[in-house]
């Protein structure tokens, strides 16, 4: 919308929207679930320019996070630095410059059980002279998707539902 010839904008949602945001009891990592409030309340501070709005919208999605089992005490914590985020110029910000090893692993029951292991025990790696630099510094755990059981019960291709196909039937030219 324009008000006083100044482009105007705000989160939309449509009536029908439910609210999917990903429950706190689900299975995934720690660290991802306690970074989503927060990437949430970031994107509705900076997709609003109307600062009324913008209060209405970050209680909503608040209460949003709530429902989905989410506690008060990262809820406050995640918008707290979502609103020191965005009253910061860009500019200030210092990126980290990481030049950790990555070790990517699947995501499991165990996963921060085998990463607390490898992490409390990386020093006997740090000791070896004969390997690289990048062994001096703890690693930086990664997570990829696990096998979920869609992937395990469907094919996407099923082979065996082809038909052999004869070289005589193929007319070229």
């Amino acid at each position: 919308m324009i008000i006083n010839r100044k482009l105007k904008y705000t989160l939309f949602t449509k009536p029908t929207d439910r609210n999917t945001l990903l429950h706190f009891e689900s299975f995934h990592p720690k660290h991802l679930k306690q970074s989503l409030p927060y990437s949430q309340f970031l994107r509705v501070l900076r997709n609003n320019s109307l600062e009324h709005l913008r209060g209405q919208q970050i209680h909503l999605m608040y209460e949003k996070f709530l429902l989905r089992g989410y506690p008060w005490l990262i809820l406050d914590k995640a918008l707290d630095r979502a609103n020191s985020s965005f009253l910061t110029p860009p500019s200030t910000i210092q990126k980290k410059t990481d030049n950790r090893c990555l070790f990517p692993m699947q995501f499991n029951t165990a996963s921060f059980d085998l990463a607390s292991t490898i992490r409390n025990n990386w020093h006997t790696l740090e000791l070896d002279p004969s390997l690289p630099e990048i062994f001096r510094q703890k690693p930086m755990m990664c997570y990829r998707q696990n096998k979920n059981l869609r992937d395990l019960l469907v094919k996407t291709d099923p082979r065996h539902c082809y038909r052999p196909v004869k070289k005589e039937n193929i007319n070229v030219g």
